[in-house]
C-alpha cells in the first residue's frame, strides 16, 4: 500500500473524501462477490499455456482464448484481423486481402512469437513468419494467445508468446455447416463443413474458398505511381480434416491434415508486375495412451510445410520451400498435488530456393539459396498446481541446436486469490530467438537505385529475461485484467534495419516495458469488450523504438443482442510507428470503426452484414523502401449466409 504525505488542511480534506469513495467502493465489491460466484473464464479450457488442459482462470500466464462465436461475430476478413483486436497485438500487412502480413506480441518481433496450428509450427524457416494470412477463418474453431515467454515450454522463438490455431474438428453428432458471402472488391467467399461420429471413430472435413479481386498492394508517391487503378487479386482454396479411431478405452489414433493453396498478385505495373503462388500445410499423425489412472501419453509425428514461389515484384523469380518435420513424445501425470509433464520435442528445420533478379545495371543474376538444415531436441518439464488459494507453475527446457548450441531456458510463476473476486499472479522467464535462414544466408542481391539486401552469417541468438506481474479483478459480469511486463532483450536481432545497403544485425541490447489492461463485460443486453497497451519497444543503445512498433494500442468492442438481433461496433487505433531502425520514416497514427449486425431468421440461417473502416481511413501499418507504402483497404462492405441444419439421427 502506497501512503501519501499530506501537506495543509486542503489535502487533509481531500484525503477524507478519497476514504469515502474507496469506502463505497469496497461495499460494492463486496456486493459484487455475494452476487455472482463464477468467473466469466470459468468454464473455458485452453491447453497452450501448459500444453496440458488448464482453465483460463488456474494460470499464472496472461492468456486469451477467442472463441467461435467470437470469431463469426467480428468483423473481421482474415486471422490477421482478428488477432489486431486482441490485447498485446500489434499487425503489419504488405497489402490487402492475402498480402503479406505479421504481428508482433508486446512489443517483440515478428519472429519471435510461435504460431501453432493443431500443435504443429507451420511457419517458414527462411523468413521466421507464419503466413496467417492464408489461413481462412472459417477453418477456424478458435484461438488461444499466450503473451510472455514460452521457450520453456516450446523452445526456441517464444520470446513474445505463443498463438496457437485449432481447426474445426469432430462432433459427437452430425453436424453440417454452410456458409457463403460476397462483398467489395467483388470478394466472394464459400465453405461447406460437415463432420460426424460412427462408433468409436470420430472425422470431419471443412472446404472453403476464398476470390477478390483485391486492391493495389502497393501506394506510389504521384512521381512514382504508374498504376493507379491497378487491382491485385487473391484466390485461395484450404482443406482441412481430421480423422480419430478409440481403439481401446483410453487409447486413440488419430491424424489432422491442413492444406491452403493460394494464388496473388502483388502488383501490376510497368515497374514491378508481380505475381505468386503459395501453399500451406501441415499434417499430425498422434497416438494417446492412457497408461495408468494418472499416466497419460502422447505420441505425434508431423510435418509443417511453406512454398512460395513469385514472378516479379522486387526479385524476377523466387523459389523457395520450407519444410519443419516434428516429433513429440508428452507424458502428463496427476500427482497428489498438481500436475507434472515430461517430454521431448525434435525439430528438424530444410528449405532450398532459387532467387533470379537484375542487378543495378540490369544483367540478370541468378542465386541459388543453398540448401540448408538444421535439427533441435528439447527435453522439457511443466509442472503446475492449483490448489486452494495458490497456483504454482515451473518449467525447465533444454534445447541442443545442430547450429547454433545449447540453451537452457526456464519459468516460475506463482499467483495468489486475495479474495473469490481478486487474484494476483506473477513470473519470471528466460527464452531465446534463433536467427532465420534468411538473416544467416540471404544471397546477395542487388536492386538497383542503391538499394541491396544480403544475409549476415556473424547473426547469433537473441536471449530475454521477462518479469510480469497481473492483478485480475473478476465478479462474474465484468472482468478486469491488468499486466506489467518487463522484457529486457540480449543481441536483438533486426531482419532488416531500412537502410539502402540493407542487412541483419544483432543490436546489443533493448528493453520492451509497459503495461497492458484489458475489460471485459456486460451490462443488460450491452456487453463491452475493451483492451490497451501503453509500452516503450526501445533499443537501449540508441534509444529508439523499435521498428513498426507503436507506444499505444487498443481495441474497443461494444455489441447489443435482442432476441434473434445482434449489433457490434468495433474500434481500433494505434499511435505512430517507425519504418526505420533510425526513426526517419515515420508511419502516422490511426483508428478504425468497423460496424457487424447479424439477423438469426429462425434456428438454421443465419444473416449477417458487416462495413469495415466505415470512416474510409487511408493508413499504413508498414512501407516499401523510403518512396512508397503498402496499401489497405478503405471503407468495404461484406453480406453473408449461414445454414446450420439440424440433423435428425434417428434411424
Amino acid at each position: 500500500m502506497f501512503f501519501i504525505r499530506a501537506r495543509g488542511r486542503t489535502r487533509l480534506i481531500r484525503e477524507a473524501k478519497m476514504k469515502k469513495i474507496m469506502t463505497s467502493l469496497t461495499l460494492a465489491v463486496i456486493f459484487y462477490q455475494s452476487s455472482f460466484a463464477a468467473n466469466i473464464y470459468s468454464d473455458d479450457l485452453v491447453v497452450t499455456a501448459t500444453r496440458n488442459t488448464s482453465s483460463v482462470d488456474s494460470l499464472v500466464s496472461d492468456v486469451s482464448l477467442i472463441s467461435r462465436p467470437e470469431i463469426q461475430n467480428s468483423a473481421a476478413s482474415s486471422v490477421i484481423d482478428l488477432l489486431k483486436m486482441q490485447q498485446g497485438v500489434e499487425v503489419e500487412t504488405n497489402g490487402g486481402l492475402g498480402q503479406l502480413s505479421s504481428l508482433h506480441l508486446r512489443g517483440n518481433s515478428s519472429q519471435s512469437a510461435i504460431v501453432l496450428v493443431d500443435g504443429i509450427r507451420i511457419g517458414s524457416a527462411t523468413t521466421g513468419l507464419t503466413a496467417l494470412e492464408r489461413i481462412p477463418l472459417e477453418q477456424v474453431e478458435k484461438i488461444e494467445i499466450v503473451r510472455g515467454a514460452v521457450s520453456s515450454i516450446y523452445g526456441a522463438d517464444g520470446i513474445g508468446g505463443v498463438i496457437q490455431i485449432f481447426t474445426k474438428q469432430a462432433s459427437n453428432k452430425p453436424s453440417l455447416s454452410l456458409y457463403t458471402g460476397y462483398g467489395s472488391y467483388n470478394t466472394r467467399e464459400s465453405s461447406v463443413r460437415y463432420a460426424d461420429r460412427t462408433g468409436n471413430s470420430k472425422y470431419s472435413f471443412n472446404i472453403s474458398s476464398t476470390d477478390s479481386d483485391g486492391i493495389s498492394a502497393l501506394r506510389y508517391k504521384d512521381e512514382y505511381q504508374t498504376n493507379k487503378g491497378d487491382k491485385d487479386p487473391y484466390r485461395n482454396l484450404t482443406f482441412s480434416g481430421m480423422f480419430s479411431h478409440e481403439i481401446l478405452a483410453g487409447h486413440e489414433l488419430g491424424i489432422n491434415y491442413f492444406n491452403s493453396n493460394n494464388n496473388l498478385g502483388f502488383d501490376d505495373d510497368s515497374m514491378f508486375p508481380a505475381k505468386a503462388r503459395s501453399s500451406l500445410s501441415s499434417i499430425n499423425i498422434y497416438s494417446t495412451n492412457r497408461i495408468t489412472s494418472y499416466w497419460m501419453s502422447k505420441l505425434s509425428v508431423g510435418q509443417g510445410s511453406d512454398s512460395f514461389q513469385s514472378n516479379g515484384s522486387v526479385t524476377l523469380s523466387s523459389v523457395t520451400h520450407n519444410y519443419q518435420r516434428q516429433y513429440s513424445w508428452q507424458n502428463d501425470f496427476s500427482l497428489p498435488l498438481g500436475n507434472l509433464t515430461l517430454g521431448i520435442d525434435r525439430l528438424e528445420q530444410n528449405v532450398d530456393g532459387k532467387i533470379q533478379n537484375y542487378d543495378g545495371d540490369f544483367n540478370l543474376v541468378t542465386s541459388n539459396y543453398q540448401k540448408k538444415s538444421r535439427a533441435n531436441n528439447g527435453y522439457f518439464a511443466v509442472y503446475h498446481l492449483n490448489e486452494g488459494q495458490h497456483t504454482v507453475q515451473m518449467s525447465l527446457r533444454k534445447d541442443i541446436s545442430s547450429q547454433f548450441g545449447d540453451y537452457s531456458t526456464g519459468n516460475f510463476g506463482y499467483g495468489y486469490q486475495i479474495t473469490p473476486t481478486l487474484r494476483v499472479f506473477g513470473s519470471v522467464a528466460s527464452a531465446f530467438r534463433a536467427p532465420t535462414f534468411n538473416d544467416l544466408y540471404w544471397p546477395y542481391q542487388d536492386y538497383g537505385y542503391g538499394y541491396s539486401f544480403v544475409g549476415n552469417p556473424q547473426i547469433i541468438p537473441e536471449t530475454s529475461r521477462n518479469k510480469e506481474l497481473s492483478l485480475v479483478y473478476d465478479q462474474g459480469h465484468h472482468r478486469i485484467s491488468t499486466t506489467l511486463f518487463h522484457n529486457h532483450v540480449n543481441n536483438l536481432i533486426l531482419p532488416a534495419q531500412a537502410i539502402k545497403t540493407d542487412f541483419p544485425i544483432n543490436v546489443g541490447y533493448a528493453l520492451i516495458k509497459g503495461i497492458s489492461a484489458s475489460y471485459e463485460g456486460w451490462v443488460g443486453q450491452f456487453g463491452f469488450k475493451a483492451n490497451v497497451d501503453i509500452q516503450s519497444p526501445r533499443n537501449e543503445d540508441t534509444d529508439l523504438l523499435l521498428i513498426r512498433r507503436a507506444q499505444r494500442h487498443g481495441a474497443l468492442r461494444v455489441s447489443y443482442n435482442q432476441n434473434n438481433l445482434s449489433l457490434i461496433a468495433e474500434l481500433y487505433g494505434t499511435s505512430e510507428r517507425f519504418n526505420d531502425a533510425a526513426n526517419t520514416v515515420r508511419l502516422p497514427a490511426y483508428a478504425l470503426i468497423n460496424l457487424i449486425a447479424s439477423y438469426k431468421l429462425n434456428q438454421e440461417w443465419v444473416l449477417q452484414a458487416k462495413a469495415n473502416n466505415v470512416l474510409d481511413k487511408k493508413y499504413e501499418t508498414t512501407a516499401f523502401l523510403d518512396f512508397n507504402t503498402y496499401n489497405n483497404p478503405g471503407a468495404n462492405v461484406f453480406f453473408s449466409l449461414r445454414y446450420t441444419p439440424e440433423i435428425n439421427t434417428q434411424k
